[in-house]
């Protein structure tokens, strides 16, 4: 519901917060004092066209804020169920407008589509979302409890649209694809032949290089053999030197660490000599194994170049791209298979589209026959309404046939479309006896009627009142009324005046204060003891 609406700089209004009350709240005044403007802030949030003559004059911007109890709050309005607060700035030194929800900028379609689904106005043509056949076609899903219907007809839609895609895909890109398949599988058959793994390259690497020097590597090693082992060499020196130190370390003790270091050097050394001829004896030149390994690692740094790759190490990885990407194009290119996945889902949706129709035709003359019922009683006497469906060549997101309501204002007048045949004040009649007619399926739960009461008057204006007043049992309802006795019967009253400066102040009333608000509206501006009595007299029937 809509718990608080708050204007700042917006047309008339300087500084206004209102906070709205469950049931039917009315918003009554003079003509011309701004009552409409609650209607104008909320089709603002609701996406309506920003203007700069929306600043009050001598502002830099407006501002319009809502908060929202969502479902889930308590009965009192401010339990713990989520809260959505929206706000919408127009500046005047600025392109567009700013929209705000829950405190973060957001786009203002975002903004409009949360705000929709909260309220729905009623009344004046330029905000009326009834005049929108997807509003219809919604309005005719929720009578008809078939909004699951509906979104698994959106779901299948999509689906199908894929396959359709897919199989479009597949008949004009079958050639560039077989193409491409042809040059990956020759790629990949040429990376598969080398039959390259990371150990196997590295250790190629590791070969080559030892093969490529085994002579210097064997002459290496017969030199550092020479040096260890050799007359006159490390291992005769150290030797000799260690002898001298473990002599010299039994007559001063400080000497036997030098001792043992010397004893480890000289074990240490022959290790080394010991690993070195091993090492030699191992080193080969094997022109074949030499040959196997040049040619391993040049094919592998030919085709690094050939696939950009910065190194050979990175060939495994392309394979495995390439295979990948074969893979791929082969699903793709099965035109079969993507003509059996559409002709599966088309399937599939036109079963769903079928239901939703079946739904959609069992209910749509309850509803027109209900709704019509109630419209002689809102002084439309002679009017009707009417759903159609229309099939559809091929269906849609929203299913296989257009939903639209006619309506005629007389008997001998042609069917035509809501906008182009109601006026203001029989469109929020209409719309008043449609959601009467639902029940409580609507979305949105909160209704606001605009001229609802414009052209009636006596026992019309008494019915619309306790219409009114019967819908803000399920839902909340605000209505900018110009009768008491449609004003009589709602649960809250708020005055909307001049105040000072003639910027717009709105006030709510207390029962003494609604009476004589309703005495003002029934009898002008001079209040006789005679209106009040009619006017309290309108309170106790009202609430009786």
């Amino acid at each position: 519901m809509l718990a608080r609406l708050a204007l700042r700089d917006f047309v008339l209004a300087r500084e206004v917060a209102v906070e709205f009350e469950r049931g039917f709240c009315a918003l009554t005044g003079e003509t011309g004092a701004g009552k409409s403007l609650m209607v104008d802030a909320l089709a603002l949030l609701a996406g309506g066209r920003a203007s700069p003559s929306l600043i009050r004059a001598g502002a830099g911007a407006a501002e319009v804020e809502a908060a929202f109890y969502l479902e889930g709050g308590g009965d009192d309005g401010d339990g713990d169920g989520e809260e959505l607060i929206v706000r919408r700035i127009i500046a005047r030194d600025a392109k567009k407008s700013r929209a705000f929800v829950n405190g973060r900028q957001t786009p203002l379609s975002m903004m409009a589509e949360q705000v929709s689904g909260a309220v729905e106005i009623c009344g004046q043509h330029a905000h009326y979302s009834l005049l929108k056949t997807a509003a219809q076609r919604k309005m005719l899903d929720g009578y008809a409890g078939a909004e699951e219907d509906a979104a698994q007809v959106g779901m299948l839609f999509r689906k199908w649209r894929e396959a359709v895609d897919s199989l479009n895909a597949a008949i004009t890109d079958a050639e560039k694809r077989a193409a491409e398949r042809e040059e990956l599988q020759n790629e990949c058959n040429e990376l598969r032949a080398l039959n390259f793994t990371i150990e196997r390259w590295n250790d190629s690497s590791a070969r080559l290089a030892r093969l490529e020097h085994a002579s210097d590597l064997a002459a290496g090693c017969a030199e550092a053999l020479a040096a260890m082992e050799g007359e006159g060499g490390a291992e005769e020196k150290l030797a000799k030197a260690s002898r001298t130190l473990q002599d010299m370390s039994r007559r001063d003790k400080q000497l036997n660490e030098s001792a043992e270091h010397a004893a480890a050097a000289m074990q240490s050394l022959q290790e080394s000599a010991r690993a070195l001829r091993l090492y030699a004896q191992d080193i080969t030149s094997d022109p074949r194994e030499l040959a196997e390994c040049e040619q391993f690692v040049a094919e592998a740094h030919k085709l690094a170049r050939k696939h950009r790759l910065a190194e050979p190490a990175l060939l495994g990885e392309c394979l495995s791209e390439k295979e990948s990407r074969l893979d791929e194009l082969a699903r793709a290119a099965d035109v079969g298979a993507a003509r059996k996945n559409e002709k599966q889902t088309r399937a599939e949706l036109d079963k769903a589209c079928a239901r939703l129709t079946k739904k959609r035709a069992a209910t749509a003359k309850q509803l027109q026959q209900t709704a019509t019922a109630l419209l002689p009683k809102l002084s439309m006497r002679e009017a009707a309404m009417k759903t159609v469906l229309t099939k559809l060549d091929e269906p849609t997101m929203h299913g296989a046939e257009q939903v639209e309501f006619l309506i005629k204002t007389r008997k001998e007048s042609e069917w035509g479309g809501i906008q182009q045949v109601a006026s203001g004040g029989e469109l929020s009649r209409l719309g008043l006896a449609l959601q009467i007619a639902g029940g409580d399926f609507r979305a949105a739960p909160t209704a606001v009627f605009d001229e609802v009461d414009a052209g009636i008057g006596g026992g019309a204006a008494a019915v619309v009142g306790s219409l009114l007043r019967k819908l803000g049992q399920t839902r909340q309802v605000l209505c900018v009324t110009h009768l008491a006795q449609v004003a009589a019967c709602a649960d809250s009253h708020w005055l909307v005046r001049a105040g000072e400066g003639g910027a717009v102040e709105v006030l709510p009333l207390d029962e003494g204060a609604r009476v004589e608000e309703l005495a003002r509206m029934s009898g002008g501006e001079t209040i006789t003891e005679s209106a009040r009595a009619h006017a309290a007299e309108l309170r106790a029937q009202a609430v009786k």
